[in-house]
């Protein structure tokens, strides 16, 4: 697929003496699109993520991110990958409570020197990087970028998280039913900043829920149901 940013050969995960709970023939993502995959909950979702985001590895088949075939490469070649060019949005967020707000935004970038390189670039430096995404995703530049994530709402945390995996530019963002404790206006808001920043930053975005109500903001819609072919082995 010409210009992609996923692609999935033949792919089969299942944990050690088990039946696979994921048996997916083909999946193809462009760069810069906006892919909602839905699903009930155990279906297999955050297993794909952590495929695609080179946590897993299949026991089958072949994972390609932007050009890198993941599935042959080591642990610690992964991890270094997925440092520099993904960007990852966790259901639970995993902010770290000992870092202020910015600390927080500022992390990926501690361990990346390519996004690192990215945001001072664009910004002038890593700092105002991570200011301007927040002032971006609704947090006001005031004493909340200096407080401790603990001391957030919610939704404010939400936003802070997704400021992390948006800072420096990642090519890939990955977001894991980030909205699942969010009321209707609340995350149809967070959504639509979310895609905002991803378009201004030209990152194909993946988003997995099992809410169906938030797919219209999307341009294509995967249902895990229908890709996955392991329920056919159980």
């Amino acid at each position: 697929m010409k210009n992609a940013v996923i692609e999935l050969d033949k792919v089969v995960f299942g944990w050690p003496e088990g039946q696979p709970v994921l048996d997916i023939p083909a999946l193809n993502v462009a760069a810069a699109e906006r892919v909602f995959v839905k699903g009930p909950s155990g279906s297999g979702k955050s297993t794909l993520l952590n495929l695609i985001a080179g946590i897993h590895t299949p026991l089958q088949g072949r994972i390609c991110v932007l050009g890198q075939a993941l599935h042959s490469q080591g642990s610690a070649w992964r991890d270094n990958f997925r440092a520099d060019h993904i960007g990852l949005i966790f259901q639970q967020f995993n902010l770290l409570p000992y870092l202020s707000v910015l600390e927080n935004v500022m992390l990926p970038c501690r361990f990346s020197m390519a996004r690192n390189t990215r945001a001072t670039e664009r910004y002038g430096s890593l700092e105002n990087a991570a200011t301007q995404l927040l002032e971006h995703l609704g947090i006001p530049r005031d004493s909340l970028h200096r407080r401790g994530v603990t001391r957030l709402s919610i939704g404010q945390q939400q936003r802070v998280a997704a400021a992390r995996a948006l800072i420096g530019s990642p090519e890939l963002v990955i977001a894991d039913e980030p909205t699942s404790a969010l009321d209707s206006d609340s995350r149809n808001a967070f959504l639509e900043l979310l895609i905002r920043e991803c378009d201004l930053s030209e990152s194909t975005l993946v988003f997995v829920s099992h809410d169906s109500s938030l797919e219209t903001h999307f341009s294509q819609v995967i249902s895990l149901r229908d890709l996955n072919h392991a329920k056919e082995l159980v």
